[in-house]
């Protein structure tokens, strides 16, 4: 019925309880916990658990009183359910059963930097992930897909955490084409019009507020790369954590990855995808994040030159820059271009902060590729650092602006 291994204790639920058996296995349960060493976590097993009623819940609130950190693990997709609806799952860690899926023969539909999208019915695709990927992070991604969907978000439907005996994966509901790109080179000569919903699709994300804080915060995401980064002196993350807590802290949608390769289509609307860093705080870390995808990226180094940059989003790099020449032009409606200008020149220097972190974000590119970003990190970020931390205020004052 249970077993201790090592700092924690599990306790394996029957296949039902309800009125019947609650006050047997209530009494078993806290008689466990009850002898568990104050150091020993608490996880109730429920794979072989196909029904709860009312009085199973009580237990569970019973037993998460006397051990407050106790987490429920291998929950069923009908128990997960009605632990949803209760509220539960906001309350306590609750782990999904993986839901098993058949070995996957087909080629994928798409290629991302973390893993592979695959059709395996009409109306579904999974994404499957690389083995570097954690199943912590898939988890994560797959709670901040449902989450922005909830908020409003323009998103795919999320579905549930799935496995082909090899790889974890997260099923979606199937959308008409893959990404931007495919949409562009179907369609070309409305590419100006495929900018243009880009980037009103940015604007009326960060019109979205996270009021709940529901998602992650952007900014302690950044404060704890910072001190994850070992490799800077302390005075460079001395004034990477300055500028961080001079961004004024909002609650506003904001991606981190939004770019050609993470836009949609369903039902004629684009929509985002990849809901892996998704977060709320200050619009700016969306922009200085697209701006090395859109601008920098097959400018100079990262994707590395022009030929890796098309192959990786599917659109030459004067397209890429285009889409954000659009996304500055519809955000900042009405600006002249000297403050468009500005904006652009600003983004370029606040860009550097992030290039800085590259190593940390991504610590299986090769040395010389590391020490490139930090190059370019340096050259603009701490060079122009004083006058990074005078535009702040002005920067943050054209968005606010902007989403009203």
């Amino acid at each position: 019925m249970d077993t201790q291994n090592g700092q924690t204790t599990m306790i394996h639920f029957p296949e039902r309880l309800d009125a019947t058996n609650t006050a047997q296995y209530l009494e078993i349960f806290s008689r466990k916990l009850d002898a568990m060493p104050a150091d020993t976590a608490a996880v109730a097993d429920l794979t072989d658990t196909n029904y709860l009623s009312s009085s199973g819940l009580r237990l569970i609130l019973t037993l998460a009183k006397k051990r407050p950190e106790l987490s429920l693990i291998h929950v069923r997709p009908e128990v997960y359910e009605v632990l949803d609806m209760t509220g539960l799952v906001k309350k306590m860690r609750i782990e999904r059963q993986i839901m098993k899926i058949d070995p996957i023969t087909t080629d994928p539909i798409a290629r991302g930097s973390n893993g592979e999208v695959y059709a395996i019915e009409k109306d579904t695709i999974v994404k499957m992930f690389s083995n570097k990927t954690t199943a912590d992070e898939i988890r994560e991604e797959w709670q901040n897909a449902k989450i922005a969907l909830t908020l409003g978000v323009p998103s795919a439907i999320c579905y549930s955490v799935v496995t082909d005996g090899e790889r974890l994966g997260i099923m979606f509901e199937r959308m008409e084409t893959t990404s931007l790109a495919s949409l562009v080179y179907a369609d070309y000569d409305n590419f100006a019009m495929y900018a243009e919903e880009f980037a009103q699709l940015l604007k009326e994300m960060h019109e979205i507020r996270d009021e709940l804080h529901e998602l992650h915060s952007v900014k302690e995401a950044f404060l704890s790369l910072i001190e994850k980064a070992d490799y800077l002196p302390a005075e460079e993350r001395e004034k990477m954590t300055a500028f961080l807590h001079a961004v004024p802290d909002r609650d506003n949608v904001v991606h981190g990855d939004f770019h050609p390769n993470n836009i949609g289509e369903v039902f004629g609307e684009l929509i985002l995808l990849d809901m892996a860093e998704i977060g709320y705080g200050n619009p700016l870390f969306d922009f200085i994040a697209s701006y090395y995808d859109l601008v920098l990226s097959g400018a100079t180094v990262g994707k590395e030159h022009p030929e890796v940059t098309k192959k990786f989003f599917g659109l030459e790099v004067a397209e890429l820059a285009k889409l954000w020449d659009s996304v500055v032009d519809q955000y900042f409606t009405g600006a002249d271009e000297e403050k468009k200008n500005f904006f652009n020149e600003t983004i370029n220097w606040m860009l550097g902060f992030k290039l800085l972190l590259f190593p940390e974000l991504h610590p299986n590119h090769p040395k010389e590729t590391h020490d490139r970003w930090l190059a370019l990190g340096r050259e603009r970020f701490l060079d122009y650092y004083e006058e990074v931390m005078k535009r702040i205020p002005e920067i943050d004052g054209m968005i606010a602006e902007s989403l009203g």
